[in-house]
């Protein structure tokens, strides 16, 4: 009976001891002219080494890295400040390598570290492709055509390649050392196609994570830049942010008949807004509270039938506080909740910096406001 259960003991103890051997990654490989040399070992955007390793008599290299199921690491080899290598591998994988100290090398057994292969070389291709045309003095046309065909090929590979983290290094790519491939606002649709790829396959990887925190900044200055564009076409920028029932309330469309209205759920009016006050206030704070009572319910109720109509803009990211207050208040206007804070961009494209803020808008015309009387005067100008 001992006997059997020392027997099985071992058995359970290689099956664990096989299991934890899985976890890891092993690599193997050669570097030609490298004999008893330290390499270095770092990972993706590491300041430091995490490693070092000495190769063999005949530049022979063994390495074994724990790697999180999910969470697929890159490994970079160096000799000095010189890479030789490059890996992108999973839990479990044996790779296979042989390199020279010319950063020439070859990889298998790992297919993220082959489309890792792929990216490097291209890379590597266009810029030497860019500096050839520099050195021999190419035309500004040619050197262009090189960056846009190099940018069409590595957006194309992005998204075909777009569950493979090989493509993140990809992404953030600069030519020449200094200029990005993907520098264009509208590159955030690329990213956010990537990104929501790379989420259904490895939604832990901290590569992912930090992709996604810059996806969503990219998104941010695509959307700055759509907003100053529309602001070129109507005089000041377009707003289109959730009203009490969660739908979207269009600024410009305030000045279309009827529209102010029905975004406060009213029956329809046919008489357009002619000026609109675009108030931006903190439903936190009690002081910016009572200064809908005491303040902008008098203007409203003197002007509205005139054409005034307000365009209150809550930065309070408690939205049931927001709807509490608005309800409580019974405020008459357009009632609207970007809920974002200081990181509101409703709020720069209006250049606030302090709330409450008030921006006086008409066709035409853009309004800084200078206390209730210089909004009086505005109005009566506006609305004769």
């Amino acid at each position: 009976m001992k006997n059997y259960s020392l027997k099985a003991g071992l058995v359970v103890l290689a099956a664990l001891a096989v299991a934890a051997c899985g976890q890891g990654v092993r690599i193997d490989g050669t570097i030609a002219d490298a004999p008893q040399t330290q390499i270095l070992v770092r990972q993706l955007n590491s300041k430091a080494p995490m490693d070092t390793i000495t190769t063999g008599p005949q530049g022979q290299l063994s390495y074994k890295i724990e790697v999180a199921e999910g969470q697929p690491e890159f490994i970079y080899l160096y000799k000095g400040d010189k890479k030789l290598a490059s890996f992108l591998v999973e839990k479990g994988e044996k790779v296979r390598f042989t390199a020279d100290t010319l950063g020439n090398y070859s990889v298998e057994g790992s297919e993220g570290s082959r489309l890792l292969f792929e990216v490097e070389r291209d890379f590597a291709a266009v810029n030497r492709s860019l500096q050839g045309l520099l050195d021999a003095g190419a035309p500004a046309k040619d050197l262009t055509k090189a960056y846009i065909d190099y940018y069409h090929n590595a957006a194309k590979f992005a998204l075909v390649n777009c569950k493979s983290l090989a493509v993140v290094p990809l992404l953030h790519g600069n030519l020449g050392g200094s200029l990005p491939v993907f520098s264009q606002s509208t590159d955030a649709l690329l990213f956010r196609a990537v990104c929501d790829s790379l989420k259904t396959v490895y939604p832990a990887s901290k590569y992912v994570k930090a992709l996604e925190k810059e996806t969503r900044e990219r998104e941010n200055m695509l959307e700055l830049r759509n907003r100053m564009n529309e602001a070129t076409q109507s005089d000041f920028p377009e707003l289109s942010l959730p009203g009490m029932d969660g739908k979207p309330v269009s600024l410009n469309g305030l000045f279309a008949a009827g529209a102010a209205s029905v975004a406060k759920g009213d029956m329809p009016s046919a008489a357009p807004a002619k000026a609109v006050l675009v108030h931006f206030w903190d439903a936190s704070v009690a002081a910016q509270k009572m200064f809908n009572l005491d303040v902008l319910k008098p203007l409203y109720e003197k002007w509205h039938s005139r054409g005034f109509e307000i365009y209150s803009v809550c930065l309070t990211p408690d939205k049931v506080l927001w709807a509490s207050v608005v309800k409580n208040q019974e405020l008459p206007w357009v009632n609207v909740n970007d809920g974002r804070g200081a990181r509101s961009l409703s709020a720069s494209l209006y250049n606030i910096v302090e709330l409450p803020s008030s921006v006086l808008v008409a066709p035409g015309t853009v309004s800084r406001i200078s206390g209730t009387a210089g909004l009086e005067k505005e109005l009566a100008r506006l609305l004769r």
